[in-house]
């Protein structure tokens, strides 16, 4: 989803939060909050979350069913955090998988668990 506000690349105003392959199953992208407000960072945990579990080409496009977040402390702009994410399962359409924001000491300020179901 190109023009998507947390991850689409054509979004002039979006976070750009999308993640790629880190190694060990792990996706990860960094990340500097421009907003504290609780809407930007559940797009960043929404949004990165997809990674691991959606094909990135030729497979069935996915959207978001479900997500259950906790900001543990305040995302801080202008500095620089990390978003992190992986796959927890699947049971048929539906995959599961959990994201957090770490910040600049390597601390999860904000985790969160999604389902997203293949179209």
């Amino acid at each position: 989803f190109p023009g998507c506000f947390g991850c689409g690349p054509d979004h002039p105003d979006g976070l750009h939060c999308l993640p790629g392959e880190a190694g060990g199953g792990v996706w990860a992208v960094a990340w500097t909050a421009r907003e504290t407000d609780a809407p930007f960072v559940w797009s960043a945990l929404d949004c990165s979350s997809c990674g691991p579990v959606v094909p990135a080409r030729g497979g069935r496009p996915h959207v978001l069913g479900r997500i259950a977040a906790e900001v543990r402390e305040e995302v801080r702009p202008a500095e620089p955090h990390v978003v992190v994410s992986w796959a927890l399962g699947a049971e048929g359409r539906r995959k599961h998988s959990a994201s957090a924001i770490l910040g600049p000491r390597g601390d999860a300020v904000a985790v969160a668990r999604a389902t997203w179901f293949a179209l």
